[in-house]
């Protein structure tokens, strides 16, 4: 196995990559995303073999897309349709309607 782990900041945000093996026996990719004062902000895994430079230009396009949001980082905002009705109350989002989709 290669490089296992990688610790590396963007855009404001401090990233940790690591591939180890699991308690299962095989290799897994663990990513996780905090701000600056350690504030998780997103963590995750994946069982693909894909190396850690793969992996960091994934996780700083998820960065990316968060940040194009009105929202960043609260529940659903890169994910939200703007067909969707979003409750916001002191600036938060709160909730998320979405809306209906029909199929044929």
């Amino acid at each position: 196995m290669s490089e296992s782990k990688r610790n590396f900041e963007y855009r404001g945000h401090r990233v940790e990559l690591t591939r180890e093996e699991c308690l299962g026996g095989w290799v897994q990719t663990y990513y996780y995303v905090t701000d600056k004062g350690g504030y998780e902000l997103e963590c995750d895994f994946s069982e693909s073999e894909d190396t850690l430079n793969t992996w960091e230009d994934i996780v700083k396009a998820r960065i990316d897309e968060e940040l194009e949001c009105d929202h960043p980082w609260q529940i659903g905002a890169s994910w939200i349709s703007e067909d969707d009705v979003c409750i916001i109350k002191d600036g938060n989002l709160i909730e998320v309607q979405c809306c209906e989709v029909s199929y044929p």
